[in-house]
């Protein structure tokens, strides 16, 4: 059977057409009515494996087509047909599919973080010193490696599934191989980034050191960013409302919950609440930080485990007047933004990013350090003008109407190019 018979829903490759390749991710509706309004009707949007049900993805149904058959000549050959093909989240189907399709492709990566941040620093480098214990007590809790009777009982099996599927085994080799050589950190990795017409990221100061840190890559900045539909109305509601303290965006180490935590156990005024998102990341890292926030803070800490829809978790957001975000790198930036907006204090760790990109918009930001201080004076109200300031600083740079903008500019300029 070919590729294209293969698929879910038909695509439609053409020189005025784009071919979105995806993610089932909370981000992707929200992207999909962006590109949608600036060029109706001219999109594709496919999702590579799985045959689950789509989980977040609930507005639209995206094409479907498993790896093995997006990486067959048959659909390889089609991808130059498209005016470009955006990589939302560049994870190792779409680093295969970007390494065997037609040089004459036309990509753009979408970059999320954590598909790119390892461009830009190591995983030790991003985590304070009580998560980075916490991951090490987690990776040592990790069941020991099979003994040798098992490891050859599986190479045994492996020898049997290479005898009776050879064309199968072949293509698994052939896939393992070819990452080694792009995956991240690999030495063929900043070759495959090159061949990329742009890479976006959601703030500029990223683009900045990843380029600081890779010499060697040429791909050029494309100022595009994420809108998340369901906060432009809250947003505009007006201040908090109550005394929460949000910490962190989710269940990943990166958040550094634990340094955070030990801070705010000494300096938590009774009758306020820490809430504390981790509905997705690692679920043995969040079962740790809940575990140290109810040791800390007792009924203090509330846990989100569960995922919610944006109307919800901005009702959320908004409950919270100090946002906490222990980020060494950029992250959680929607929520930042929302924040702000909302006229909450927000603080971040000194070496974010983010402060940076702050600072750069005129939008007042805190450092972490000045947290206990800020509470023991009292906590001022953001006034009105400020918060108007912020919201059309934030909206210039962030909002869906500039982005709609850029996506016009940057649909335009691909179909030039293709014609």
């Amino acid at each position: 059977m070919s590729p294209r018979a293969m698929l879910s829903t038909p695509l439609a490759p053409a020189p005025g057409r784009f071919l979105h390749l995806i993610h089932d991710e909370k981000f992707i509706e929200a992207a999909r009515g962006i590109f949608e309004e600036a060029a109706p009707g001219a999109h594709d949007f496919l999702v590579i494996g799985g045959s689950a049900p789509l989980r977040h993805i609930r507005t639209f149904a995206p094409a479907r087509l498993e790896l093995d058959a997006a990486l067959r000549r048959a659909f390889l050959s089609e991808l130059p047909l498209y005016a470009a093909v955006f990589v939302h989240y560049l994870g190792e189907p779409a680093r295969l599919i970007v390494a065997r399709a037609p040089s004459s492709t036309r990509f753009v990566w979408l970059g999320w973080g954590a598909d790119y941040y390892h461009l830009i620093a190591s995983p030790e480098e991003l985590l304070l010193p009580r998560t980075r214990s916490l991951v090490a007590e987690l990776a040592a809790r990790l069941p020991a490696p099979p003994g040798r009777a098992a490891a050859v009982m599986g190479h045994a099996a492996g020898l049997l599934r290479a005898a009776t599927q050879p064309l199968a085994a072949l293509r698994r080799f052939r896939t393992r191989r070819t990452l080694r050589r792009i995956g991240p950190g690999a030495p063929g990795e900043a070759a495959l980034v090159n061949t990329f017409h742009a890479v976006a990221m959601p703030i500029e100061e990223d683009y900045a050191a990843m380029r600081a840190r890779q010499p060697l890559l040429r791909v050029p900045f494309l100022h595009w960013n994420y809108w998340t539909e369901g906060f432009r109305a809250h947003a505009a509601a007006g201040a908090p409302s109550g005394n929460n303290i949000l910490l962190g965006n989710s269940a990943t180490p990166a958040g550094n919950h634990l340094d955070a935590l030990e801070r705010l156990c000494d300096i938590l005024p009774p009758g306020r609440a820490v809430i504390c998102p981790l509905s997705y990341g690692d679920a043995r890292y969040g079962d740790a930080v809940e575990e140290a926030g109810r040791r800390l803070l007792g009924s203090r800490f509330i846990a989100l485990r569960d995922y919610m829809d944006p109307a919800a978790y901005s009702e959320v957001i908004a409950s919270c007047s100090i946002v906490l975000m222990n980020h060494v790198r950029q992250q959680a930036l929607g929520n930042i933004i929302l924040a702000l907006s909302m006229g909450a204090h927000v603080f971040l760790h000194a070496k974010n990013p983010i402060q940076a990109a702050m600072r750069r918009l005129g939008v007042p930001v805190h450092d972490i350090d000045r947290l206990a201080g800020f509470m023991h004076q009292g906590e001022p109200a953001v006034g009105e003008t400020e918060l108007q300031s912020r919201r059309s600083r934030l909206e210039d740079a962030f909002g869906r109407p500039a982005i709609l903008r850029r996506t016009h500019s940057l649909l335009g300029e691909l179909r030039q190019g293709a014609a």
